[in-house]
């Protein structure tokens, strides 16, 4: 089983950026995908609008 969490930061972000796309999509807000990538170092969030297909990167780099 996987156990796959995101930091205070990234969920903050997350949580700025779906209150303000809500004003913006038209669609399903609750069609949200995310997309996590490995790097060797960190692990690289992004989420994307999977009705109008915005995307934005909740990544807490300084995490790394």
């Amino acid at each position: 089983m996987m156990n796959l969490t995101v930091s205070e930061t990234e969920q903050a972000t997350f949580n700025a950026w779906y209150e303000e796309h809500r004003k913006r999509c038209s669609g399903g807000f609750d069609d949200i995908s995310v997309r996590l990538t490995g790097t060797g170092i960190g692990t690289r969030v992004r989420v994307t609008c999977n009705h109008c297909s915005e995307e934005q990167d909740i990544t807490d780099y300084a995490s790394w």
